[in-house]
């Protein structure tokens, strides 16, 4: 695959970073976007900050003592906006705190967008869909996966739960009132698959039963946008085994994230993480030491 080269190049400051777990040249810039063929690829930052290793499911103490000396880890929460071909998509929306402002600076209003492709529904992926309960997106068709929907959709499954604790599928439900018919769901696709050119769901299940990523492709150049499949990036790159409590099939999540991270390792496919703390795509190598993997970024 060729390397993702950039749009712009109004402002770059490199700088060397090691950072537990991965390693990065880490360039900050302006309104720097990232070819995929004929698509103009985005990363949207909405916030970033530590989060505790006692999140992390039966972590050996070694091992976060290793890779999360202080206890924490380092979280983000991104959103990417894709361009090409005459039109938008927004895989994912954040909280909606931040994204309106990005998107503006890139000349593009919220009307703009033809597509909302969701890897899943919780509350920092579907922030951005609602405004004082109506649709920010008014042309905007909403993608998600089947097996996703019908989770946050059904009572059973809400009834497992305590009344405090279901907020997210009253917020689907709200969602689907506001969005109505615009709101069409998925099948996701094997990961090995070939598909040509175009952005294709892939499953991914686990993280939540219907998470699915979407693998961008064009004129031989791949990205995957891998939504939640790491939160704990430090821990998770080196240590993938180790699971956190945002996974609602914490087991499921573990087996689709060695799958993943073995595949994109194989075949040198750029990614990019709605919780990687580093707003910039990235590859994934085999870590010989941990017999784990380290996530590669590096702008050029």
């Amino acid at each position: 695959m060729r390397t993702l080269s950039y749009l712009f190049s109004i402002l770059i400051v490199s700088l060397c970073i090691s950072f537990n777990g991965y390693s990065q040249e880490l360039a900050t810039e302006l309104n720097t976007g990232y070819k995929v063929g004929n698509y103009e690829v985005f990363v949207f930052t909405e916030g970033s900050g530590d989060a505790e290793t006692g999140l992390l499911i039966d972590a050996p103490a070694d091992i976060t003592a290793k890779y999360a000396p202080n206890g924490t880890f380092s979280i983000a929460t991104n959103v990417v906006l894709v361009k090409g071909k005459g039109k938008v998509w927004l895989i994912d929306t954040g909280y909606g705190w931040k994204i309106f402002e990005q998107m503006k600076n890139l000349g593009i209003e919220c009307q703009d967008v033809d597509q909302i492709l969701l890897t899943h529904m919780h509350g920092d992926h579907v922030g951005g869909m609602l405004l004082d309960g109506n649709p920010v997106f008014v042309n905007s068709s909403i993608a998600v996966g089947d097996k996703e929907l019908a989770y946050w959709s059904s009572d059973v499954e809400m009834n497992k739960f305590p009344p405090d604790q279901r907020k997210n599928f009253h917020t689907v439900q709200k969602i689907k009132e506001q969005y109505g018919t615009k709101v069409k769901t998925v099948q996701a696709l094997a990961l090995d698959g070939d598909y040509g050119d175009g952005i294709f769901p892939i499953e991914a299940y686990g993280h939540t039963p219907g998470h699915i990523m979407y693998l961008i492709s064009d004129g031989g150049e791949k990205l995957l946008v891998w939504g939640d499949l790491t939160h704990a990036l430090a821990i998770q790159m080196p240590h993938p085994e180790i699971s956190i409590t945002y996974d609602v099939d914490p087991d499921m999540a573990r087996k689709t994230r060695l799958k993943v991270l073995e595949y994109l390792a194989d075949k040198d496919i750029a990614v990019i993480g709605m919780h990687v703390p580093v707003p910039q795509p990235g590859k994934i190598v085999k870590d010989e030491i941990s017999g784990g993997y380290r996530f590669l970024s590096k702008l050029k």
